[in-house]
C-alpha cells in the first residue's frame, strides 16, 4: 500500500542519485524526490565553507513534508537538514551513515585522499576508493561508479571532503529530537568501527534498526530488495506516528 507521503533521497560522496535507481519503482511513497548534492550533476559551481550552509541550500527543495533518506555523507547532510528546518521532516533515515564527527585518524584519512585526488585526479582516485564501498569485490556496479567519475571536478571533491572533515559531531542533536530516525546497517560496513554502528541507535527517543547481512557500504546496490523493504517498513511507521 502506498502511504502519502512524500520521500527525498540524498546520495552520498563521490555518486549521484543513480545509485538509487534500483529501489525507487518500488519504493511505497506518494512523491520521491531525488536530489544531486550541489555541482553532481556538472553543472552547479557552488561551493561551501560547511556541511550547515549546505543544509541552507536545501530550504526551496523540500517544499512538503516529508521523511529523508540520507546515504553516508547525504546522512551527515540530513542530520543538519533535520536541524534547520525540524518542521518539514516527518522521519530521518540514516542509511549507511551516523551522526559522529571524524575523529583524529578520520581526519587524517580525508587529507590523504585530497592529496591524492590532487595528485593523481578523478579517475584514479575512484579506481581506488569504489571497491571499498562493497562486499562482494565482483559487483558490476563497481565499474559503473568509476565510469561515472569521469564526469566530477577534483575541485568539488576536495570542497565535500573538506566540510565533510569540519562538520560538527551531532549525537546531542540525535538525542534531543523528536523526530523518528530509522538506522540501515550494512555488516560489512568498515567505515566507522562495527560497535559505532550500534551504539548510535541508541541515541533517538524514537528509532527503527534495519540490518542488511550481505552488504558493505552500499546496500541499496547490494541489497536493493532488504534496502527497499527496510524503507517501506519505516515509512508506514512514520506515517502512523
Amino acid at each position: 500500500m502506498t502511504c502519502i507521503m512524500t520521500v527525498y533521497l540524498i546520495h552520498g560522496f563521490g555518486m549521484n542519485n543513480s545509485i538509487w535507481r534500483k529501489i525507487t519503482k518500488n519504493i511505497q511513497a506518494e512523491n520521491i524526490i531525488l536530489t544531486n548534492l550541489p555541482g553532481y550533476d556538472g553543472t552547479d559551481e557552488k561551493y561551501y565553507d560547511n556541511i550547515e550552509s549546505l543544509a541552507s541550500a536545501y530550504k526551496t527543495l523540500i517544499k512538503r513534508p516529508g521523511i529523508i533518506v540520507g546515504h553516508s555523507m547525504g546522512g551527515y547532510l540530513a542530520l543538519q537538514i533535520c536541524k534547520l528546518f525540524p518542521e518539514k521532516i516527518r522521519g530521518l533515515m540514516l542509511f549507511h551513515s551516523h551522526p559522529f564527527a571524524d575523529s583524529g585518524d578520520k581526519q587524517e584519512g580525508r587529507k590523504k585522499h585530497i592529496s591524492f585526488l590532487e595528485t593523481h585526479g578523478v579517475a584514479k582516485f575512484y579506481k581506488e576508493i569504489m571497491p571499498n564501498f562493497f562486499h562482494n569485490k565482483a559487483n558490476k556496479e563497481i565499474e559503473q561508479l568509476i565510469n561515472n567519475g569521469n564526469n566530477m571536478r577534483v575541485s568539488l571533491l576536495v570542497n565535500n571532503l573538506q566540510i565533510m572533515t569540519s562538520r560538527p559531531d551531532m549525537t546531542d542533536f540525535l538525542t534531543k529530537t523528536n523526530i523518528p530516525v530509522g538506522f540501515i546497517i550494512g555488516k560489512y560496513d568498515n567505515l566507522i568501527d562495527g560497535e559505532a554502528w550500534f551504539a548510535q541507535t541508541a541515541f533517538p527517543k524514537k528509532a527503527a534498526v534495519y540490518a542488511l547481512k550481505k552488504s558493505a557500504h552500499l546496500g541499496m546496490l547490494e541489497e536493493p530488495r532488504k534496502s527497499t523493504e527496510a524503507i517501506n517498513h519505516f515509512i508506514e511507521t512514520c506515517s502512523l506516528l
